[in-house]
């Protein structure tokens, strides 16, 4: 369920939640992200303000519903998690507009963190990454993302690469312009 672009892993997931069915979440390793930060240190944007928080922790358990208390819900599985951050600022949220010259047939948002955020970030992926590489259907190979403080997993994407750049992309492949806009206005309006 994931691709290679330009030797860059890219992870996958559905993205369930903020009413926007069918997403999935991706996230650019290794050297993936110098573009953009080249392109940043030339002209630095301030933080954005997030409308929640926006919580990553890694999974360390999963089970078919009902969840029990300390359980994170996520399309009728149950999720127990770890070693995460949560945050209401970040570096930036985007919309990416499909650029078939990228190989981006459809649209996508972008988060991208802060430093403290984004080194978390590197090392819950790396440690999922490596379970990934023993076992790739074990709980531990996947992170769980919640918006909004709810108990609700908005993303549980399987890791099959580091995300290094500090940041992670979420695409659904029929998602379209209107809705990558209309996401992330409900994140920072």
């Amino acid at each position: 369920m994931w691709s290679r672009q330009g030797g860059t892993p890219w992870v996958r997931a559905l993205f369930a939640a903020l009413a926007v069915p069918g997403l999935l979440v991706g996230g650019c390793g290794g050297d993936g992200g110098e573009g953009r930060a080249r392109a940043e240190a030339a002209s630095p944007k301030p933080p954005v303000e997030l409308n929640d928080e926006l919580t990553v922790s890694h999974v360390t358990q999963e089970r078919a519903v009902p969840c029990q208390k300390k359980e994170l819900e996520h399309r009728n599985m149950c999720y127990r998690v770890s070693d995460g951050f949560s945050t209401r600022r970040v570096k930036g949220v985007e919309a990416l507009m499909p650029d078939p010259e990228k190989g981006r047939t459809w649209a996508a948002v972008q988060v991208d963190f802060e430093s403290p955020e984004a080194a978390l970030l590197a090392e819950m992926t790396e440690k999922a990454n490596k379970i990934y590489i023993a076992d790739p259907y074990a709980p531990g190979a996947k992170i769980a993302v919640v918006y909004g403080g709810s108990e609700v997993v908005a993303v549980a994407p399987i890791i099959n690469g580091p995300l290094t750049s500090g940041g992670m992309e979420v695409d659904p492949g029929l998602f379209t312009d209107e809705e990558a806009r209309d996401l992330v206005a409900r994140m920072t309006a």
